[in-house]
């Protein structure tokens, strides 16, 4: 009796506990708390990296544009040789590429990711290489049927930022972060808009509005990711 006694106590004890156990596993507060929570741990580390690469692309505009604008625009006082301009611009662009492809595959770690997932980012990445290599095919192509070195001034520094700007606005809709398609949209703009302005002038335009904008762009961004991380522990915080 006394066996039969503690066995029905054990199997008391362990019943309460499996409703416990079940209790808290189904606890609709705790449940939203903790989606809460992932989900904006996601969207910060989603979101984060776009702050680095806009920051990078500043530098690069502003640098690179400022170096191919001094080729002409100060002459005859002073003048960068067009073959190291060209040279500095090109160095630049890799490195902007470079760095973008490196910080948005650190910037993907950790995040579950559906089966398409590795194809997506394998031929977005294939695809800067595509239109980097495209746009001076094409430029010399026009150049061969009669295009001025005038008009090759302004089409081949509108058609990077114009690609580039297309490629930002990509990846915003692939990974969904707001930042880059802002910032796809801008740039495809000033693209547009500095064609007009002519030769040296459309090289300055470029410098300040692209890279000059892009940094403050990236101040913004941070500042928005701080929020955020601000908000996941906050709500990390009353979870616990």
């Amino acid at each position: 009796m006394a066996a039969a006694a503690t066995s029905a106590h054990s199997g008391s004890e362990h019943s309460d506990g499996e409703h416990s156990d079940g209790d808290e596993r189904l606890d609709p507060a705790a449940a939203l708390a903790l989606l809460t929570k992932q989900q904006l741990s996601i969207t910060t580390q989603r979101g984060s990296f776009v702050s680095v690469i806009t920051a990078v692309w500043g530098v690069v505009w502003l640098i690179g544009f400022l170096v191919l604008w001094l080729v002409d625009a100060m002459r005859p006082e002073f003048s960068i040789p067009l073959p190291i301009a060209i040279g500095v611009f090109a160095a630049l662009m890799v490195i902007g590429i470079g760095v973008s492809a490196v910080v948005g595959v650190r910037g993907s770690r950790g995040i579950k990711s559906g089966p398409n997932a590795a194809f997506t980012g394998t031929a977005y990445g294939l695809s800067w290489w595509l239109g980097i290599i495209g746009i001076p095919v094409l430029g010399g192509g026009l150049q061969s049927n009669g295009m001025s070195a005038d008009l090759a001034n302004i089409y081949y520094p509108a058609a990077y930022l114009f690609f580039v700007g297309v490629m930002f606005f990509a990846a915003g809709t692939i990974w969904r972060a707001i930042p880059a398609m802002v910032t796809g949209v801008w740039m495809v703009a000033i693209a547009i808009i500095g064609s007009y302005f002519g030769h040296p002038d459309n090289l300055l335009f470029y410098a300040i509005t692209g890279g000059g904008g892009f940094l403050v762009l990236a101040v913004w961004d941070a500042a928005r990711n701080r929020r955020i991380r601000r908000a996941t522990s906050a709500t990390a915080a009353s979870g616990a």
